[in-house]
């Protein structure tokens, strides 16, 4: 006879959908482990003072050691990289992936991570909701999914406009909004101009407002308002940017939640009571085995489908692969070419925009807007045709008009698209091999689609001054890996609880189990969906 497993439930990562499928699990009074590496770099958060960037760059002389690095590590070389945007004091976030996430590629570059709060601890904070249309093309079938959206915006603070002119398709459901935060004077002034507008603009399938942001207006649960200091990408001095770590700290003064750090899954099983899963701790380089009632599987699209094969001995069989298509346009609002703006900014997204095409009347393509300066104008030089000094003078002149407008479209599974586990492995995870190529009639439409974009911008005033294209990627929005689809075998897939096929007691909260990715931001509805899977699989315990 079996023993009493050590957990009722037990979590693997504790990224976006790995904390809230935790809390979730938590507060419904059960046993939680959480299995996770948690690499962390308390040290370099301490080196960023709390104060203002600009007074940062005026008076800081130790502040090469966070914009640029102890080693230069965030000067960017050989163009565009994906990832660009970790900065030093971030750089943790992708610590030891090369060692222990193997893969390889020759045209799709992901960014994994093993630290604690997963990509969450980098994230941008935008929240978006997905329509009722696009849950239905993820495979969530739940009528009331909604209301987990708003259970999420309770518990870490969102703030946003529940009247913008987005809000209709893409913050349904939320009632528990801080009010936004305050626009930079560059985005007031698009803003304005998008209102006089608005009638034109809608009828070109446009629709702009103020981006919803998990990041605090008002003092929420011990976290600060937003400082308006223009250093969210390298400090989190106040806490107002939500990061899973913040949950996972309170979590830990429970006594029913356990957090077992420097552990990395390799493998799991089913028993006829209980899922063993085998882990490395990794300080140590011993193996443990550990047991739960179930077993949740919130380690990201790429790495709960990693961990699922190589458990289920499926080396070489295909799964879907998705990802956002993303460019983005440095533009120029002409509104402010020789005018002032104001110090006090928040370095987050600012407006947000979605762009029906005649074509994609369900599928809308996002647009987020921000503004550069804190990210360090040098940065932009080596993508301009101009000579270095010419380039650095330029970007200067035009800073308080810069717009940075990233452009997303939405993904669906196609048999060039897929990720497979090479081998099965006991000791180590093991690696994977990814393709992602569109059919040339997808890019065709993606590119009309996107001048479509530009006309609506010109229209309020933003001029696209260049293309950037990181290559695929680039979003970090991933998804699919565990669907039934393209070039997939029948022993994957996932039911309505998010449960494994062939599995009793493994469930999946994160987005491997999505059919579809919608171009809107996939953090909130990770939560959301992290949220709904935990109080299926607690109610099924308790049942």
């Amino acid at each position: 006879m079996e023993t009493r497993p050590a957990f009722d439930v037990m979590v693997v990562g504790s990224g976006l959908s790995g904390a809230m499928a935790a809390s979730t699990l938590v507060r419904s009074g059960l046993r939680v482990a959480m299995l996770d590496v948690g690499f962390d770099d308390a040290t370099a958060r301490a080196l960023v003072p709390d104060r203002p960037f600009s007074e940062i760059r005026r008076t800081d002389a130790q502040q090469h050691r966070y914009f640029l690095g102890e080693a230069l590590e965030g000067v960017p070389t050989g163009g565009v990289r994906i990832g660009a945007q970790l900065t030093p004091p971030r750089r943790f976030i992708t610590r030891g992936v090369d060692q222990y996430l193997p893969w390889r590629s020759t045209n799709f570059f992901p960014i994994q991570s093993l630290a604690l709060g997963g990509l969450g601890a980098g994230w941008g904070a935008t929240c978006h909701t997905f329509s009722r249309t696009e849950l239905a093309k993820l495979g969530i079938s739940e009528p009331a999914f909604h209301r987990y959206y708003d259970e999420v915006a309770a518990e870490i603070g969102v703030s946003g406009d529940a009247n913008g002119d987005c809000a209709g398709f893409a913050l349904e459901g939320v009632r528990s909004l801080q009010p936004p935060l305050r626009l930079d004077t560059n985005h007031a002034r698009l803003l304005a101009a998008y209102g006089r507008r608005r009638n034109r603009l809608n009828a070109a399938g446009c629709f702009v407002d103020r981006m919803p942001l998990a990041a605090l207006s008002i003092e929420h649960r011990g976290r600060a308002a937003n400082p308006y200091q223009d250093m969210e990408f390298w400090s989190d001095v106040r806490k107002s940017v939500y990061r899973p770590r913040y949950t996972i700290d309170e979590l830990k003064r429970e006594s029913n939640f356990h957090y077992l750090g420097g552990c990395l899954a390799i493998r799991f099983a089913e028993t006829a009571a209980a899922v063993q899963v085998d882990a490395r701790h990794l300080p140590t380089g011993t193996r443990e085995t550990l047991t739960a009632a179930r077993l949740i599987l919130c380690a990201g699209a790429i790495n709960s489908a990693r961990l699922a094969l190589n458990s289920l001995g499926l080396a070489r069989i295909r799964t879907p692969l998705l990802c956002n298509p993303y460019v983005y346009y440095p533009c120029i609002n002409l509104r402010m070419l020789g005018r002032a703006a104001a110090d006090d900014r928040s370095s987050l997204a600012q407006l947000r925009a979605l762009v029906f095409a005649r074509d994609s009347a369900e599928d809308p393509l996002l647009l987020q807007f921000y503004s550069y300066r804190s990210l360090l104008l040098f940065k932009l030089v080596q993508q301009l045709p101009l000579p270095t000094r010419q380039g650095l003078l330029t970007v200067r002149l035009l800073m308080n008009a810069l717009t940075i407008v990233g452009l997303h479209h939405p993904d669906a599974a196609a048999d060039g698209k897929w990720m497979r586990i090479l081998t099965v492995e006991r000791d180590r995870l093991p690696e994977i091999e990814f393709q992602y190529d569109s059919d040339a009639h997808v890019k065709r439409q993606q590119r009309a689609r996107e001048r479509h974009a530009i006309r609506c911008l010109r229209m309020i005033g933003c001029f696209p001054v260049g293309r950037v294209d990181p290559g695929a990627a680039a979003s970090i929005h991933y998804a699919g890996t565990l669907t039934d689809g393209h070039a997939t075998d029948a022993r994957i897939g996932t039911d309505d609880v998010g449960r494994l096929r062939g599995c009793r007691r493994v469930h999946v909260a994160d987005s491997s189990s999505w059919r579809f990715l919608p171009a809107k931001g996939s953090g909130f509805s990770l939560m959301a969906h992290a949220r709904y899977i935990a109080s299926r699989v607690a109610g099924e315990l308790r049942s």
